[in-house]
């Protein structure tokens, strides 16, 4: 059977399997099933970095704001988004007031106040707390809290992203519990780890830890109770296997269906597939603090060996958009720069490893001073699309003379803040998934004050004219003038390659037609609106 036919027998069977519910059982009494690839680290959002730990922060926790499926600002815990019109905002950008909605409680029924927030932020403060974006909220002078329902942020300087910045659902920005959490003296090792207390839609009932978390909808959540009573998210360590569960009516949706799948599936009457544009690319980073990839040369031989179009065509079936800059297509401070040759530059790598030293040896690979170009390319395990690019990736610089072993591992090993190996340091390269928000801002990235463990600058890359333009470019307000920064900073990593972005991805979606709500909203989370679901009959 050809993989056509295959994926056209698994609708139809998908089709059986969500038209009929068990005899004698009604269609409510069964959950809505998600299916993730990983489980989670922690269900404490104040860790969270990972794609889907994102997903159940932002299902159990409330946060000042969330993002939207435009892309937009919109308000969650705060009444409203500040703005300058609304008076929200101040006329030098620098002090920022949000009003809480009335009458939002904890899950446990404890009334939810600014002093939560306040404490939140004292939180991700503290050392000890292990938070990951340290850096962004660095720009946060103080915050005050005159009355239960007001909270005032006094930046250092006026930044024109700071409200889709700070305290955004599934940006490490939610809410946590003063009354459950006073006191604790290592958060990150107690209970509410795995067992939080959040004020979002949906409660944790259990961690079935390995095989799935169940949530149940909150009965007190300040927009009212959820109509899906449970939801089971299921942890499917391969994303093949995803599809087939998926397209088998086995789940009911997953966000994280693989290119292969999507290019095969046949939708029907029972499911649906979308897309949608994503600020999430596929990068290459490179340790700078360690030979080889401490010389420049060396990384831009690497990067423009790659062929971006066949990556897009070959692995990703076309889900994807080559990349020439720092920030996608649809953002409008992209800068399309003719130079970057999307097809690759095998040449132009030879010459500049050349250049550096590296020659080639009578079997064909390179060396310095005896020593080969061999080093380990690092990938998060159980993404396929993630491990074909890291063969394409590999097969290119083997060309080039270049040995690298591919590595997988489990993505929270990789990334677990403070202790995974890329906030530690402890990599030569590697090849991830990396989701960013609307904003075009790298500070966390790209700078300095975001090397690890302030931030995620993995690289380690630290150049004085990218940390002088991303903080000038934080302070100005008008697009134009904020847009040519981002655009000079672009041109230098391309140049420096401690990073560089090869795709923009689109998000594939496939879920059964039964389903509706979702709006897809691929900056953080599908689940900003997951109250509004719902499931028929």
């Amino acid at each position: 059977m050809t993989l056509v036919r295959r994926a056209l027998a698994f609708a139809c069977a998908f089709s059986f399997a969500v038209t009929g519910a068990p005899r004698g059982a009604a269609a409510g009494d069964r959950p809505l099933r998600i299916g993730l690839v990983q489980q989670p680290n922690s269900l404490d959002p104040l860790h969270a970095i990972q794609f889907y730990e994102n997903y159940l922060a932002e299902a159990v926790f409330s946060a000042l704001t969330v993002i939207d499926d435009r892309g937009a600002v919109s308000a969650d815990l705060a009444e409203r988004v500040p703005t300058r019109a609304n008076g929200g905002i101040s006329a030098d950008g620098k002090t920022i007031v949000y009003h809480l909605r009335r009458g939002v409680r904890w899950q446990d029924g404890v009334p939810l106040t600014s002093h939560d927030v306040a404490f939140t932020f004292a939180l991700m403060r503290d050392p000890k707390t292990n938070f990951p974006e340290t850096s962004v909220y660095s720009i946060v002078d103080r915050l005050d809290t005159p009355d239960d329902r007001t909270v005032v942020l006094h930046l250092h300087s006026a930044w024109a992203d700071a409200t889709s910045q700070l305290f955004v659902g599934g940006e490490d920005g939610s809410i946590v519990p003063e009354h459950v959490l006073r006191g604790v003296a290592d958060i990150g090792s107690s209970r509410f780890e795995s067992a939080p207390v959040g004020s979002g839609p949906y409660a944790v009932e259990r961690w079935d830890r390995g095989s799935r978390i169940v949530l149940r909808a909150n009965p007190s959540y300040f927009r009212g109770r959820p109509a899906i009573d449970r939801i089971d998210v299921e942890f499917v360590p391969d994303q093949n296997t995803i599809a087939l569960r998926v397209m088998t009516g086995e789940l009911d949706f997953s966000p994280q269906l693989p290119q292969t799948a999507a290019a095969q599936l046949v939708p029907s009457a029972a499911i649906r597939q979308t897309t949608a544009p994503t600020y999430n690319d596929i990068q290459l980073g490179f340790n700078t603090r360690n030979a080889p990839f401490d010389d420049a040369r060396v990384r831009r031989a690497l990067a423009i060996a790659v062929d971006r179009e066949r990556l897009v065509s070959a692995v990703y079936h076309g889900f994807a958009v080559a990349a020439d800059d720092l920030v996608p297509p649809q953002s409008p401070a992209h800068v399309h720069d003719p130079s970057v040759r999307l097809g690759g530059d095998p040449a132009g790598a030879a010459a500049l490893l050349d250049r550096a030293g590296w020659s080639r040896a009578p079997n064909g690979m390179r060396a310095k001073n005896g020593t080969p170009l061999a080093f380990v390319l690092t990938v998060p395990s159980g993404y396929v699309a993630l491990v074909n690019a890291a063969v394409q990736v590999q097969a290119a610089w083997h060309a080039l003379g270049v040995d690298a072993d591919i590595k997988t591992v489990p993505s929270n090993v990789m990334l677990a803040p403070a202790v995974g190996l890329l906030p530690k340091g402890e990599f030569a390269a590697y090849l991830v998934t990396y989701g960013y928000e609307t904003s075009p801002d790298r500070a966390d990235t790209l700078t300095g004050p975001g090397i690890p463990p302030a931030g995620r600058n993995y690289p380690r890359y630290d150049d004085r004219d990218v940390n002088a333009w991303t903080a000038q470019a934080r302070a100005t307000l008008e697009d134009a003038p904020r847009n040519a920064l981002y655009a000079k900073i672009s041109k230098r990593v391309r140049a420096d390659a401690p990073l560089v972005p090869l795709l923009w991805q689109q998000q594939v979606y496939a879920y059964t037609s039964k389903l509706t709500g979702l709006r897809p909203e691929t900056v953080n989370s599908d689940f900003w609106n997951v109250y509004d679901w719902r499931v028929s009959p």
